[in-house]
């Protein structure tokens, strides 16, 4: 104990603030995991984009929604497309809120099983129209 100096010992230590999209494009030095949860958040939004279009591309080609939650959206919603932004939009939301409370390995398993949600959108899309065929 004689070795911290007696200021020291209480003093607050406030906690670096998040990094956002504006830091890394003004070239500030980002440390590996805030790199990491920015590589993350654009990994995310691009995931969620897909699934926007796979869920077009379901709605167009007479596919069903499996998601219940997304459905009753589709259904409650003035029109299908708007129920489907809607979802999306709450989805960024929650991903924005995994980024900016550091949520690294969470936003790493949601965007794990967006990527395999994705890639089962894109066979069943397959597989619908190769039935039609």
């Amino acid at each position: 104990m004689g070795l911290v100096p007696p200021g020291d010992r209480y003093r607050r230590v406030s906690p670096s603030p998040p990094v956002t999209l504006w830091d890394l494009e003004r070239g500030d030095s980002l440390g590996e995991r805030e790199a990491r949860l920015i590589q993350l958040i654009y990994q995310y939004s691009y995931l969620q984009m897909l699934d926007f279009l796979t869920t077009v591309a379901f709605l167009l080609n007479g596919v069903e929604e499996g998601n219940p939650l997304v459905r009753w959206a589709i259904a409650a919603a003035p029109s299908p497309l708007l129920g489907l932004l809607f979802v999306k939009l709450l989805a960024i939301g929650l991903g924005i809120y995994c980024w900016q409370t550091g949520k690294l390995r969470l936003l790493s398993k949601i965007n794990i099983g967006f990527a395999a949600l994705i890639a089962w959108n894109l066979l069943s899309l397959i597989l619908k129209s190769s039935m039609q065929a």
